[in-house]
């Protein structure tokens, strides 16, 4: 080959990969799906977001609405939406907008998707309740399709609510998405409430509840479990509950059980199902050293072993072991410097691999980032860091992610640069 052909092939394959190169780097790519104006479609997105089996995407804002927002404040309660898929393509859709009463108000939660199309979900204030804030006490509710003929090209899902939280020793700011089991029931927390005197909001320490239906299309709820804050006990629980395959139930408590914080660091419990009650077991309580504390949502792997964040910077696991018991661990320090802090909460592929969202990353206004495996350990790979100066993609993501089946990865960011947008839900493409 001479020097000149020599020198043809060279340039032909440092061309070929450049171009290689930059397609790769061209695909991952950050879409932003809507923005929130703050007006008619809410603002302020929180609690991540739910898909359906057609990758149609659900969420709530906490804010926003034309309706002024009875004794919440001019801002409007909230609405919930539907990003609607259309092959690759997305559009908006309002389902409901919150009035505060008697229908609820301010979801911080996400809306979970039942069998049947049906949405569940919490808010954190509104209905009927009197509770110490002043603005009702929370309501669990469902939403369901508008009938197929409807007289509108746009119609309003129907909301039924299924329990308004009544009084302080009720239980009240239900702040968490809700778990439906194979049976229909419902099972969230409340942050305050439930009458537990040995927390220092004097607000109650917190609950877990359940809600079952009635053959009248009623629902009936009953206290599982009221936190004391005594000893290991927690309390504050902010995040949602899970179940294994035998029944019993799983959740946090975002502070209480002792460590070096100065309400209590927080806690991993257990509810096993005991006679006609529920008996707790702490897990682990958090100490805010190398565990971090302040522990969030949990999500099971596909081999039963617990998963969860904590704040600052780790992200940990709980493994059952032989002969009972569970074993903690540290799967994985986030670097603050170069990272970020305040994970939210995880989602786990068939593979094993975490994919989530820090709200504050090290130099920006948070990050995607997955955690892939690599023998027994995690890689971690910074996949997208949102920019406080970019308006159109938003900062500060809160929530879960989704993934659809071609791998694309949804979630949403709290804020907008110098509003609007209020919020933004986008898709990131591998």
């Amino acid at each position: 080959m001479s020097q000149t052909t020599r020198r043809i092939a060279l340039l032909f394959c440092f061309t070929l990969s450049l171009t290689v190169l930059s397609s790769i780097v061209q695909a991952q790519t950050l879409t932003p799906l809507h923005g929130f104006s703050g007006n008619s479609d809410g603002k302020y997105p929180l609690g991540g977001l739910s898909q359906d089996a057609a990758g149609n995407l659900y969420g709530v804002t906490s804010e926003g609405g034309v309706t002024q927002c009875i004794d919440l404040g001019p801002a409007g309660c909230g609405v919930v939406f539907k990003q609607v898929r259309h092959g690759s393509a997305f559009t908006f859709e309002k389902l409901y907008e919150f009035t505060g009463i008697p229908d609820g108000g301010i979801p911080y939660a996400r809306v979970v998707v039942a069998p049947d199309g049906e949405l569940y979900g919490t808010t954190t204030q509104g209905g009927n309740g009197d509770c110490p804030f002043d603005h009702g006490c929370g309501t669990v509710f469902k939403l369901q399709p508008p009938p197929q003929l409807c007289g509108s090209i746009s119609c309003p899902w129907r909301e039924t609510v299924l329990y308004n939280f009544s009084s302080h020793n009720d239980g009240f700011f239900p702040s968490s998405e809700l778990y439906i089991d194979h049976s229909g029931y419902l099972y969230g927390t409340t942050q305050l409430g439930g009458g537990g005197v040995n927390c220092a909001n004097g607000n109650g320490c917190g609950t877990v509840f359940k809600l079952s239906p009635n053959h009248d299309g009623t629902w009936t709820k009953t206290t599982l479990y009221v936190f004391q804050n005594v000893g290991a006990d927690g309390n504050y629980p902010i995040a949602g509950v899970v179940f294994d395959q035998a029944g019993n139930i799983y959740g946090t408590t975002s502070q209480g059980g002792g460590g070096n914080c100065t309400m209590g660091c927080g806690t991993v419990f257990e509810l096993s199902p005991s006679g006609s009650g529920w008996t707790e077991t702490v897990l682990y309580h958090f100490t805010n050293g190398t565990d971090g504390h302040y522990p969030g949502q949990l999500t099971f792997d596909g081999s039963g072993n617990l998963w969860g964040p904590s704040q600052d910077v780790t992200i940990f696991e709980l493994t059952p072991q032989v002969g009972g018991g569970w074993q903690f661990s540290v799967q994985y320090n986030f670097d603050a410097q170069t990272q970020g802090i305040d994970p939210n909460a995880l989602t786990i592929d068939v593979s094993g691999n975490i994919y989530g969202t820090f709200n504050d990353y090290a130099h920006s206004s948070g990050a995607l980032y997955s955690l892939t495996r690599s023998g027994t350990g995690l890689n971690y790979n910074g996949l997208f860091n949102f920019n406080l100066g970019v308006q159109t993609e938003g900062y500060g993501p809160v929530g879960n992610v989704v993934l659809d089946s071609q791998g694309n990865i949804y979630g949403e960011n709290e804020y907008g640069e110098d509003p609007p947008p209020y919020g933004t839900v986008w898709e990131f493409t591998p």
